[in-house]
Formats: structure tokens, sequence, C-alpha cells
């Protein structure tokens, strides 16, 4: 169990108190996190993240490459596993389109992947 983020925030239900996510949600969660944040950035957990790593933007291997980063970074959350499923290019930006499992459970989140991971 852990408390809901929305927006980069704890989420507030409409009584001002914070809410809780589980099962699959929760995995989600804390994957996106894990895929977001730059490896030992985190103070409470430097081996939280992914290794900075420079790529460029026509690589024919991006998916393969940001997956494998990807799954090491969230080689700690248990029974969780994940692939990128294709990255999106809008722009400058680019997102990770990413499927989680846990337990069965599926959920396609995306994770935005910027000029370095």
């Amino acid at each position: 169990m852990d408390i809901r983020l929305k927006d980069n925030d704890l989420f507030l239900s409409g009584d001002g108190s914070t809410e809780y996510v589980r099962g699959i949600d929760e995995a989600a969660q804390r994957v996106l996190i894990a895929c977001s944040v730059r490896k030992a950035s985190f103070l409470y957990d430097r081996e939280l993240g992914v290794q900075p790593m420079a790529f460029e933007k026509d690589d024919r291997e991006l998916e393969r490459k940001v997956g494998m980063l990807f799954s090491e970074a969230v080689y700690k959350i248990p029974d969780v596993s994940v692939s990128v499923l294709y990255i999106k290019r809008e722009n400058d930006q680019m997102t990770a389109v990413t499927a989680v499992e846990r337990k069965g459970e599926k959920r396609t989140i995306e994770v935005r992947v910027n000029g370095e991971l």
C-alpha cells in the first residue's frame, strides 16, 4: 500500500485526507517513480532511479535500450515486470509507453524520456 500521487504531488480526497493505492495501481505508480528519477538523486534511496544515458532520437534500438534501463530501475519492486511498448515522439519530447505487469494484472503507463535518462 502506498499514498496516491497525482501531478507529482499527494492526491487528497474531497475531505482533505490522503488516499492509498494498492495492487496494480500501486505497482504502476512505483514503476513511474523509479523510471522517472535519476539514479542517486533521491536522498533516502540512492539506488532508486535510472542511470543517466545519452542517446540519439533516431536510434533504432531506443525502445530496447530504454526498456533495459527501466528493467534495472524496477528490479527491487516485488513481482513486477516492465516492457517498453514504443516511444512516442512529439516535437522535442519523447515518452515511453510502458507495460507494467504484477501478478497477472497489467497497466500501461507513459514515462517521459528527455534527451538523456
